[in-house]
């Protein structure tokens, strides 16, 4: 079993995830405000987790950032071949965040939200 600090990837898939987080309940049973607006998921070729990080934004391209940034920095550690493609559900949201820290990768649409 592989810890998470040794994996990475040359295809990325992004997800953001809303609902898991639309309302929280407190232990009265009454509904409150959610402590985050998104969960972003980042995995690779393989379908295991490479990173995730709670948001407070639901359109967190700072939070991206600053995740992608760790993640190719752990790349370059472990002497990684470079991101090729990343593959995400927002792309016109997230393009410049991505190609700001993986200026090489081609950037898609998720085929699961077309």
């Amino acid at each position: 079993l592989q810890s998470l600090d040794s994996l990475s990837g040359t295809v990325l898939k992004i997800d953001s995830s809303y609902k898991l987080l639309k309302a929280r309940v407190n232990e009265g049973n009454q509904k409150t405000e959610p402590l985050f607006g998104s969960l972003l998921t980042v995995m690779n070729e393989h379908n295991l987790i490479l990173a995730s990080r709670f948001c407070y934004r639901k359109e967190a391209s700072v939070e991206l950032t600053s995740l992608l940034v760790e993640l190719r920095k752990r790349f370059e550690t472990l002497g990684s071949p470079q991101v090729k493609v990343v593959y995400v559900d927002n792309c016109c949201t997230f393009r410049a965040a991505i190609l700001s820290v993986f200026p090489e990768a081609k950037v898609k649409l998720d085929p699961m939200h077309w």
